[in-house]
């Protein structure tokens, strides 16, 4: 996707979260060769969905950069932490600490 190509990928792990079926790439069957195979000549016949794939999938990869995805897990293991033990104590500033 950074890379300004299309991508053709299966429908496993986070890769729906990433790519949106026709939007921003393609999204096949896992084990399906097939229909992998299919979408790479439909891909390499078609230039004008390849372009917009392309393009989309560009603009969207700055969403999933290493330092948002980073920010991201980090907020989630703070919510699973506060479930489990409730939010932590707030602590008060003293004057000496100023």
């Amino acid at each position: 996707m950074a890379a300004g190509v299309p991508v053709i990928a299966t429908e496993v792990g986070g890769l729906p979260e990433q790519i949106e079926h026709l939007e921003s790439g393609v999204l096949v069957e896992p084990e399906n060769p097939s229909a992998l195979a299919d979408w790479i000549v439909r891909l390499h016949q078609d230039p004008d969905l390849r372009e917009r794939l392309a393009s989309t999938a560009a603009r969207r990869v700055e969403h999933f950069t290493v330092d948002r995805q980073g920010a991201v897990l980090h907020e989630a293991y703070l919510a699973a932490l506060n479930l489990r033990h409730g939010p932590p104590p707030v602590r008060r500033r003293t004057l000496e600490a100023v």
